[in-house]
């Protein structure tokens, strides 16, 4: 599974080769599980990404025949609240696959 790639790349510094075969031993028994856990983790943020910006995507249609400036302010205030829901995304996926990957190497270091 390519899950744990990155981390077994950066932090035992191995080579992209070595890294995926580290990735698959963490990895074994346990693939369709961090599949499940990893698309869980999708749908929350982007769950996260509509709670935020269906509010702000509906101003035009509660408002009839917008002006051209409120079209271009809710193209802004979309851009404003996008930012740090793609922030919060990429923190909670990366806190996913670094708590993964140390989880697995604990167990792994437990079963030697």
């Amino acid at each position: 599974m390519l899950l744990l790639i990155f981390p077994a790349f950066i932090i035992e510094n191995l080579s992209i080769k070595n890294a995926w075969k580290r990735s698959c031993e963490l990895t074994k028994n346990h693939r369709w599980q961090l599949f499940g856990y990893t698309i869980v983790s999708g749908l929350l943020g982007g769950l996260l990404f509509l709670i935020l910006l269906t509010p702000i995507a509906l101003i035009p249609f509660i408002y009839n025949g917008a002006a051209t400036d409120q079209t271009i302010m809710i193209k802004i205030l979309i851009r404003i609240v996008s930012f740090p829901t793609y922030a919060i995304s990429t923190a909670w996926l990366s806190a996913f696959v670094t708590a993964v990957y140390h989880k697995r190497i604990r167990e792994k270091s437990l079963l030697c």
